[in-house]
């Protein structure tokens, strides 16, 4: 049994020992010692990485941890507010960081590239001139004249107006030529394209320039009426050679009234049948000739009602289609269904449209002829085609979007890789819940 007395709790005599309040109190001393310069920088490079603004606060301890810190930070270039478009802008072209950096800094720093939607398209081109290493980009450009609904940062300034560039900046814009391959070559691009851009960069019909060269993923974010109406002819192997996962957004909305469940009426039945209508004989059939008027002009909105729904799938099934079609070295299409309280049933309804466009064989991994999943849940035959590159995702939020650079759209394209590979061996069309990648 030991006791304190036993016990040498004084400083061993090779060590140097300041005296202080505490020495006289067992427990252990605290020995100051120097790390290694290349251990203090993984620790303060893995500080950086686990948190920005922490990656802030090391970046003001000194020249040399800030020359560490400044590629972990400008890494992620993330610029919400049409104010800090133009701040950045200054950074790139007033050159303020080429007393510390050398100018090819940016140019190789900035990996990832958010731009509001709010910013001028021409500014944006200008700033992928710079950073031209940037591998995730997202821009989700307004139309002009109209605010974005998408983006909760574009909002207004709070003395009004933008801060005004300098001159020489201004200059370097109007005369930027965007077709020049002298910009970033992004590999994951998410965009919205408007028609009434001033620059074609961002409208529809641009996919054969520089910049969409090298992109592999490509999430368009456009309504379902706007890329239904140029995705087919303008996705193509010619003009995206790379291009091998591609994500469309449609806004399924409330499906009609399944007449066939509805409580049936006399028109609607002679419809039908014969293809004729009732017609009265004497006025003690009256009250049975108004009856069938209401039932005719309730038949008449339930069949508008359906027309428009059905060319509405038949529109996205095509442009869909068409794409797969064209592009056969697509290994994903995703078609995220947003406002739908039945994706199961959108999914079936399309991918029967679809089948009857697809070719043979488009894909030499998946086989010519497949089977389709019938409305009663059981496998029938099919002699269409079928494309398991097609895969359906539910977005149970409507109003949850991902930009390139989001661990979300990685998810979904690492699980759709995953849907499409079942599909290949179900020849079966599933659901992909986008709720169970969060």
């Amino acid at each position: 049994m030991f006791v304190l007395a036993d016990l040498n709790l004084g400083p061993p005599a090779a060590f140097s020992f300041i005296p202080s309040p505490f020495a006289t109190l067992p427990g252990p001393r605290l020995i100051s010692f120097v790390l290694p310069e290349e251990v203090l920088r993984q620790i303060l490079e893995c500080a950086a990485y686990s948190d920005r603004r922490t990656a802030l606060t090391l970046a003001h301890l000194s020249r040399t941890v800030q020359s560490w810190i400044d590629e972990i930070i400008y890494a992620q270039v993330h610029l919400s507010y049409p104010r800090t478009v133009d701040l950045f802008l200054r950074t790139l072209y007033d050159r303020p960081l080429s007393t510390i950096k050398p100018e090819s800094f940016l140019e190789n720093a900035v990996r990832s590239l958010f731009v509001c939607s709010d910013a001028e398209p021409e500014s944006v081109l200008a700033i992928l001139s710079v950073c031209r290493s940037v591998n995730d980009f997202s821009y989700w450009a307004r139309p002009r004249g109209q605010p974005h609904i998408l983006s909760r940062e574009a909002v207004p300034h709070a003395n009004g107006r933008r801060s005004s560039l300098p001159t020489h900046t201004t200059q370097h814009l109007r005369s930027f030529d965007p077709h020049k391959p002298l910009y970033a070559r992004p590999n994951r691009i998410s965009l919205l394209f408007h028609d009434s851009q001033p620059l074609s960069t961002f409208g529809r019909h641009t996919f054969d320039i520089p910049l969409f060269s090298a992109v592999t993923h490509l999430s368009v974010v456009n309504k379902w009426e706007e890329w239904t109406a140029w995705a087919g002819s303008g996705i193509g192997t010619e003009a995206m050679r790379s291009l091998t996962h591609l994500k469309f957004d449609f806004a399924v909305g409330q499906a009609p009234p399944d007449s066939t469940g509805a409580q049936g009426s006399r028109s609607r039945w002679l419809d039908t049948v014969t293809n004729i209508r009732p017609i009265p004989r004497d006025k003690d059939t009256s009250e049975d000739v108004d009856m069938d008027k209401e039932s005719c002009r309730e038949d008449s909105t339930v069949h508008l009602s359906h027309s428009a729904w059905t060319t509405k799938m038949e529109t996205v099934a095509g442009a869909v289609s068409d794409v797969l079609n064209n592009h056969p070295s697509l290994k994903v299409c995703v078609l995220i269904l947003r406002f739908d309280t039945n994706p199961a049933g959108t999914a079936k309804i399309i991918s029967r449209l679809a089948s009857q466009k697809f070719k043979a064989n488009p894909n030499p991994g998946s086989r010519p002829s497949g089977i389709l999943v019938g409305e009663t849940g059981s496998e029938t035959p099919s002699q269409l085609g079928f494309d398991p590159r097609l895969v359906f995702a539910w977005e149970k939020e409507p109003f949850r979007y991902s930009y390139a650079h989001s661990v979300h759209e990685g998810m979904i394209w690492k699980s759709a890789e995953a849907v499409a590979k079942a599909q290949r061996y179900l020849s079966g069309y599933t659901i992909l819940n986008c709720d169970c990648l969060i």
